[in-house]
């Protein structure tokens, strides 16, 4: 009889300790410009409250094959802003706000995954970013060259102009010497 209590345990345990979440809708799409921050939500809802965390994954540039193991980018890698609750507590459901902002134009593909804390069970959506317009221009100081080779040409114009400047003010220079004289 206590090997049945055992039996029943051992396969019951794992149902109390189960943790439901959802997730919806199935796929969101971001469309337009860079520098635009590009918003949607998503619905998640659990069987009872957790807590849950974010994470997100991306594919390179214009691959869009839902294949979880290719999106191992991170945002940072791409060029893009999420922003989404990344730790959240929710009882029952609940409405989120996730938001994008890129950098540079192109296509994306990702993946934004919840879990319960503490929990194996993670659920996701797939997310298609899609920027147009031109990117942001960052000026630094190698900004002559735009490949890094600006610095080099400035170090190399900078003395040149100077000893031209020098040369001609000390040419002048004594040419009024030579007149009062």
């Amino acid at each position: 009889m206590k090997i049945y209590y055992l039996f029943l345990f051992i396969f019951l345990f794992p149902l109390v300790n189960a943790a439901t979440l959802s997730m919806s809708p199935q796929q969101i799409d971001f469309n337009g410009n860079v520098g635009e921050k590009i918003c949607n939500n998503i619905n998640l809802k659990t069987e009872n409250g957790a807590v849950l965390i974010g994470e997100t994954g991306w594919a390179k540039e214009n691959y869009f094959e839902r294949k979880l193991k290719s999106h191992n980018l991170s945002e940072e890698d791409l060029n893009l802003i999420i922003d989404y609750p990344r730790e959240i507590e929710i009882f029952n459901n609940k409405t989120i706000e996730v938001c994008v902002t890129g950098k540079k134009s192109g296509n994306y593909h990702g993946i934004i995954l919840y879990r319960v804390k503490n929990k194996p069970v993670r659920v996701g959506i797939w997310m298609n970013v899609t920027l147009e317009g031109k990117g942001f221009q960052i000026i630094t100081g190698n900004f002559l060259g735009g490949d890094g080779t600006g610095v080099k040409t400035g170090l190399v114009i900078s003395p040149i102009i100077f000893l031209i400047i020098l040369g001609g003010l000390l040419f002048f220079n004594r040419k009024k010497k030579d007149k009062i004289q």
